[in-house]
């Protein structure tokens, strides 16, 4: 009776899905706060994506630099429609990483129970180190993007029912493998598909039944998207070191054994670059490693045989550079989930019967998710506003130049920038008339700057290139700043006369 009235009740029977709808409200305005906010500038990262970003279109038709060329497509196409500005640098990457919240919850929710799987992607996704990745403007996040999308795609082929359903589902499939070879260190990925595939009596009997047509057509349709990039790295044989995760001069043992200490140790501040440290919490890492002991208990499934294999490559290019940690993203959800699981029967396996203890274990467990994700949440609010390391690691240059911008009435401004910027200074002049209605120019040279300026316009020299060339003839208007407290003057407008 008492079972049945607890039942009966409307927040229980739907616990999960007002869960559910609560986390994804706490992770879209923490994705918001991200995207706008929080840091609130550029990386040098960011900016070299645009400047690819900007000429894509025509590496494209000429089969030049291709690596990463799905994310640089869409996010030449999110600056040609909204202009070289802060949102729409970030704008891919919040559309994919938000893609990719999903796909992990629909991956935990297909291999976990339902409260597990709520409470990992609470514990995963609204924190600030993914806040952190999902708008970080350059393509990294495609190489945990791809891995969920493909496990999602090939679990739902695998049950689906109907043969159209199949069939539809193999030609998406094969699409985005083709397309995610495009992505740097997906061949480990793919290697370690392969190597579960083979190792499991399960997986190879499956792959024999397999139709041969089915076979050899989702073959020729990953060739036919990955023909650009084979004539790509014929062209520039360089590119396959890319793709690779391999970078010249290759590092010392010693140096990546320091790095890695660097990035995974414990630590209660931030100590360099764009990341707090450590970029895995006490808590997450704890599950992990308890999740890593049971599944090599269970190595005889078939998950188990590809996380197994996933980590075990990951461990190549984690040593390589360290675009490695990428790698390590999922599995080390799957690993945490698999922890908690572990947890959650253990308690109820002593208590089968009793349901005081079961509710005491479990506010306890949602006690320390709410813990881990609050402190997440306060580190990465404080962090990325006011640490002295983190803030400086990224830019406000470009929303203040796009404020100023978007007010000014002169009909022609020339930018004079530093010979590293220019490039990327010249993809935001490229679509000056379309977004701001006036005529934007870049030069490199005081000379340039003002023999294009011409006798009405305004000549705005960036904060590194007042140290170069002589003093500029005109009449200083203005100083654009920003409100950190050292090198906060960025920009200095001068008025042709």
């Amino acid at each position: 009776m008492q079972q049945r009235s607890l039942q009966s009740l409307f927040l229980y029977r739907y616990r999960f899905i007002i869960g559910s709808f609560f986390a994804l409200i706490a992770f879209m305005a923490l994705l918001y706060a991200a995207w706008l906010f929080i840091p609130g500038g550029l990386t040098e990262g960011e900016q070299t994506s645009v400047v690819k970003s900007h000429t894509m279109l025509s590496q494209l038709l000429s089969f030049g630099d291709l690596v990463n060329a799905p994310y640089h497509l869409l996010q030449q196409a999110s600056l040609h429609f909204f202009g070289v500005r802060l949102a729409a640098i970030k704008l891919p990457s919040i559309l994919i990483g938000a893609t990719l919240a999903l796909l992990i919850f629909m991956l935990l929710r297909q291999w976990f129970k339902d409260a597990t799987a709520l409470l990992i992607a609470v514990i995963t996704l609204t924190t600030g180190q993914f806040a952190v990745l999902a708008q970080n403007g350059t393509p990294y996040i495609m190489s945990i993007f791809w891995p969920a999308l493909i496990l999602a795609l090939a679990t739902s082929l695998m049950r689906a029912k109907h043969q159209l359903t199949r069939g539809a589902l193999g030609l998406v499939l094969a699409a985005c493998v083709g397309l995610s070879l495009y992505t740097p260190l997906m061949i480990y990925f793919y290697g370690a598909v392969a190597l579960s595939l083979f190792s499991h009596p399960a997986q190879r009997l499956r792959v024999k039944r397999a139709s041969r047509v089915s076979l050899i057509g989702t073959v020729l349709l990953i060739a036919v998207a990955a023909l650009p990039l084979g004539v790509s790295i014929i062209k520039q044989p360089g590119l396959l070191g890319q793709l690779l995760g391999i970078h010249l001069p290759l590092r010392s043992p010693v140096e990546v054994w320091n790095n890695l200490i660097e990035t995974y140790r414990l630590s209660l501040s931030p100590t360099g670059g764009h990341l707090i440290i450590p970029i895995i919490s006490i808590g997450v890492m704890a599950l992990a490693l308890l999740g890593f002991v049971q599944i090599m208990r269970h190595s005889y499934a078939i998950r188990s045989h590809l996380f197994l294999a996933w980590f075990a490559l990951a461990m190549i290019p984690l040593l390589l550079s360290e675009e490695g940690t990428a790698l390590f993203f999922i599995p080390l959800i799957m690993f945490s989930a698999a922890g908690l699981s572990w947890l959650f029967e253990r308690w109820y396996t002593l208590f089968p019967r009793n349901p005081y203890p079961r509710v005491f274990g479990l506010g306890l467990i949602l006690c320390l998710t709410a813990i881990t994700v609050l402190i997440g949440l306060q580190r990465f609010n404080y962090g990325y506003r006011y640490d002295p390391v983190l803030t400086h690691g990224y830019s406000q240059d470009i929303p203040i130049l796009h404020s100023h911008l978007s007010r000014d009435s002169t009909a022609k401004v020339v930018l004079l920038v530093t010979d590293e910027h220019a490039d990327f200074y010249r993809a935001l002049a490229d679509r000056g008339q379309t977004h701001y209605g006036k005529q934007l120019l870049v030069a490199t040279s005081i000379d340039d700057a003002e023999a294009q300026a011409g006798t009405d316009g305004t000549v705005i020299i960036e904060r590194q290139a007042t140290f170069t060339g002589h003093s500029p003839s005109g009449e200083l208007k203005r100083i654009l700043v920003n409100d950190r407290q050292k090198e906060a003057d960025r920009f200095y407008l001068y008025r042709q006369q």
